[in-house]
């Protein structure tokens, strides 16, 4: 029995680092916030700046400060609902697992297109997002917004 307490002692203090060694610290584990916790919110339109270049150096030449109503309002159900200029629209969105591309179907007559449209994330917070976007004309367009 002295040999059995006499183990039990010396392994208690053994067991009793280790627990604390492997105790696991759910804060440091958990994945920081990216876009797909931010994305889907209504965001407020602060500017759209077009620039020659992707850099978006140069000066701008076609420039948008929105009003305070125009807004972007990115649903759970995959459609973003906007209103802007005096117009709602309704476009289909999908963000990918890369966390910074958001493809962007156009609807029209109540059919999605096929082919997206494709922004890229610059910045997202709790409070803002910028993004960027080639257009048609071959230009490319920096979206700024806040909450």
């Amino acid at each position: 029995m002295k040999k059995l307490s006499f183990s039990f002692l010396i392994l208690l203090p053994v067991l009793f680092v280790f627990n604390f060694a492997c105790t696991k610290n759910n804060d440091v584990l958990r994945k920081a916030p990216g876009a797909a916790d931010f994305l889907p919110n209504k965001w407020i339109l602060n500017s759209v700046r077009a620039y020659p270049t992707r850099d978006f150096s140069g000066t701008d030449f076609i420039g948008f400060n929105g009003n305070g109503k125009d807004y972007y309002n990115f649903s759970n159900d995959g459609n973003i609902y906007s209103y802007t200029l005096g117009i709602y629209d309704t476009c289909g969105y999908k963000l990918l697992p890369n966390d910074s591309t958001i493809l962007i179907y156009q609807v029209k007559k109540g059919i999605k297109a096929e082919i997206p449209d494709t922004a890229t994330i610059i910045a997202i917070s709790a409070d803002s997002l910028v993004w960027w976007h080639k257009n048609p004309y071959g230009d490319y367009g920096r979206f700024s917004f806040r909450k």
